[in-house]
């Protein structure tokens, strides 16, 4: 199965990366590209590998894992299973962060599943390097109509483009808005549909709702991760 950028696949009960399709993807694509790209592209996946912090240097130690997706259609996102996937994320973000290293915007098929319990960002190709003005610039084209993408890069229409590095925080408020709003649409008999505010608006007395409220803020550069 593919998740994010990772391709992974399961043998004898073990999950493991085929780091060899993976290079020669990455090879693929940058054919035209110099050597020190291509180690950047190396030092990329290695802090994503690192930033998941597993008991172990490999999979090993894991006995489910499954795409946000999958998981969705069996389990509702209700208030434990946000906190789980704020804390797994929070703990996640910060180690990439120390590293100067940040993310152009996150897809729900970014985010993979393990155990049931830890949600991680896995997509390598998304990483780039934090510059001296708190900024990334995104070199490669995006999905206009992605639905989790921030404002600021639905506006743009230019390549590169330089966005504060805690832009993405966007991408992880619509995602959690939309992992609620899945199960509302699936439950509720009436199938009356809630936008966003009004789906945040049901969350407003609980913990995380500051959270979710300040990655939709509107400003790119107000955005932050502070959990309670």
């Amino acid at each position: 199965m593919r998740i994010g950028s990772l391709d992974i696949y399961q043998k004898n009960n073990i999950y493991y990366i085929n780091q060899n399709q993976n290079q020669n993807q990455n090879q693929n694509q940058n054919q035209n590209q110099n050597q020190n790209q291509n180690q950047n592209q190396n030092k990329q996946f290695n802090i994503l590998f690192d930033s998941f912090q597993l008991e172990t240097n490999d999979f090993s130690s894991i006995f489910s894992l499954i795409s946000l997706k999958d998981f969705l259609i069996n389990n509702h996102f209700n208030n434990d299973i946000i906190s789980k996937f704020l804390k797994s994320l929070y703990k996640q973000i910060n180690f990439i962060i120390e590293r100067k290293y940040s993310i152009s915007f996150i897809d729900i098929s970014d985010i993979m599943v393990i155990d049931n319990d830890k949600f991680l960002f896995c997509n390598f190709e998304k990483l780039i390097q934090i510059n001296n003005k708190k900024q990334i610039t995104l070199t490669q084209t995006y999905d206009k109509r992605n639905r989790f993408i921030p404002p600021e890069l639905m506006k743009n229409n230019i390549i590169p483009f330089s966005i504060p590095y805690t832009s993405f925080y966007y991408s992880l408020g619509s995602i959690i808005i939309y992992c609620l709003q899945y199960h509302y649409k699936h439950d509720n008999i009436d199938n009356k549909q809630l936008s966003s505010y009004e789906i945040l608006q049901q969350h407003k007395y609980n913990k995380f709702y500051f959270t979710i409220n300040n990655f939709l803020n509107i400003e790119p550069s107000k955005r932050f991760f502070i959990l309670f």
